[in-house]
């Protein structure tokens, strides 16, 4: 919710409903036409004050009785989220899923509220890459936001400075993804993990598509099909031991008429082979399938 939606709510709450633009002027009162007043009159007046980020509003036709509104801060807004959470959980033993409404206002809040990563943390030491649009909490937690085909965050995968992972609990993963990079144009790839994406775009600046999952790669693999149907669009395969990774990626790429490679070397990912030494572009230009 953007300022400006959140004093509208606080507006609509005491029967004020703004048709105009409202622009937090602070050197002057703004007069704004009402939904229910005539044309040409301008009954709402508003008046922002930054020195406590809060506003002033009312309506003449109330006899010129105003009120008061102070804008949350970004700890107040996370607070109240997290307050919220469990009212907003169905079935929490049985199925931890929870409402997806609320969900999607959750995951943001986690992502908005939090710093953006710095690149000295251990994992992106560890693995050589930038945070891009990570985010990093207060106690070291890296952020990475989940996205759906509408751009919407619908999940939050954290990890820990020792590189382990989870998904915030009813994360929407079929088709999540997260994209970084997309400076030069002609390829797009796709990849499991966020060091793995990071690794590939920094190295060719190609824009990059992170599934979380072997199992998710066919989901997100048609959605970057039909959003890029002329763009040559190749998933680069982690070469796992169990071999899922290269299955997953051969079943994404025929289901969704695109193109893979496999890392040559076994138990690596694309971010071993590039700190490897390993050339991503002449990769494709040999092994893609």
């Amino acid at each position: 919710m953007t300022r400006i939606e959140e004093l509208k709510a606080d507006m609509a709450s005491n029967g004020i409903y703004p048709a105009g633009d409202i622009h937090l002027r602070s050197d002057r009162m703004e007069r704004i036409r009402s939904f229910d007043g005539k044309r040409g009159n301008s009954d709402i007046f508003l008046r922002y004050d930054p020195v406590y980020d809060s506003v002033i509003y009312g309506d003449w036709k109330e006899g010129g009785k105003h009120y008061v509104y102070r804008f949350r801060n970004d700890d107040d807004r996370l607070k109240s989220v997290f307050e919220m959470l469990p009212f907003f959980m169905r079935d929490n033993r049985k199925t931890d899923t929870c409402d997806e409404a609320f969900l999607k206002a959750y995951a943001t809040a986690i992502v908005q509220c939090n710093a953006p990563a710095f690149y000295e943390h251990p994992y992106l030491q560890r693995k050589r890459v930038m945070p891009h649009s990570l985010r990093q909490s207060s106690d070291g937690l890296l952020i990475v936001p989940v996205y759906n085909d509408l751009s919407e965050v619908v999940g939050v995968q954290f990890i820990a400075t020792d590189g382990s992972k989870r998904f915030l609990r009813g994360s929407r993963m079929n088709g999540g993804h997260l994209i970084v990079g997309g400076m030069r144009k002609g390829l797009i790839f796709i990849v499991e993990g966020f060091a793995t994406g990071a690794s590939v775009t920094e190295q060719t600046g190609m824009l990059t598509y992170i599934a979380f999952s072997a199992g998710n790669l066919t989901t997100v693999a048609h959605m970057v099909k039909k959003r890029h149907p002329t763009e040559r669009i190749v998933i680069i395969a982690d070469n796992d031991k169990s071999e899922t990774g290269q299955m997953k990626a051969h079943e994404a790429a025929v289901a969704a008429g695109v193109e893979y490679v496999v890392i040559p070397t076994e138990g690596w990912d694309a971010n071993d082979y590039v700190n490897n030494g390993g050339d991503i572009m002449r990769l494709i230009k040999e092994e893609t399938r």
